[in-house]
């Protein structure tokens, strides 16, 4: 398995089910791209998590290839620390888990019921996943951003001044002039 990145391990136990292991001493600071965290525990947990949330197989070949996958998928995230790797994992997690349900759904023969709800969960799933890379964006200040209008004051010629305004007295007043109501009748008038 030499596609695997160093340090990952996987092999068939004595049972026949296939394990990935990490293999922490061969490569001290390897993980820190996954992880995001100075901390090399901090960093193998969080490898150690994404791999544990692939979908399981008994095929050592398939094994290798989604965790190779996981790990890339985790690095393309870029995390600069240990709560950014949480949030890459968690999204790899649920793309994976989209992924997953999305062909269980498509697996033909199964009761409609079944299908409608692997639909409905990868979709779901799938939503998730993007709010776990919007609030990725947002943390990195990236994000959209909510802009409130607190005050428009619109001068002569159409122009509108949008921005915080300090006190209430800092703009000049305009005059008011009374309503001419000589001559309405009730009923009569704008908005009649």
């Amino acid at each position: 398995m030499n596609h695997l990145p160093a340090g990952i391990v996987v092999e068939a136990g004595d049972d026949g089910r296939v394990r990935i292991l990490v293999d922490s001493t061969a490569c001290a600071d390897r993980f820190r791209s996954v992880g995001g965290s100075s901390s090399e525990f901090a960093n193998l947990m969080v490898l150690n998590q994404v791999l544990g949330a692939l979908p399981q197989t008994d095929d050592i070949t398939t094994a290798a290839v989604r965790a190779t996958g996981a790990v890339h998928m985790v690095e393309a995230f870029a995390p600069r620390d240990g709560v950014e790797a949480m949030i890459a994992s968690q999204a790899v997690a649920l793309h994976m888990l989209t992924m997953e349900t999305a062909r269980r759904a498509q697996i033909p023969g199964q009761p409609v019921e079944a299908t409608s709800r692997l639909r409905r969960d990868a979709a779901n799933t799938a939503r998730a996943m993007v709010e776990m890379t919007e609030a990725l964006e947002r943390r990195r200040g990236k994000g959209p951003q909510r802009i409130v209008v607190e005050r428009v004051v619109v001068n002569e010629g159409g122009q509108a001044i949008v921005g915080h305004v300090g006190a209430p007295h800092s703009l000049p007043s305009a005059g008011v002039a009374p309503l001419a109501l000589e001559g309405v009748e009730a009923g009569e008038g704008v908005g009649a």
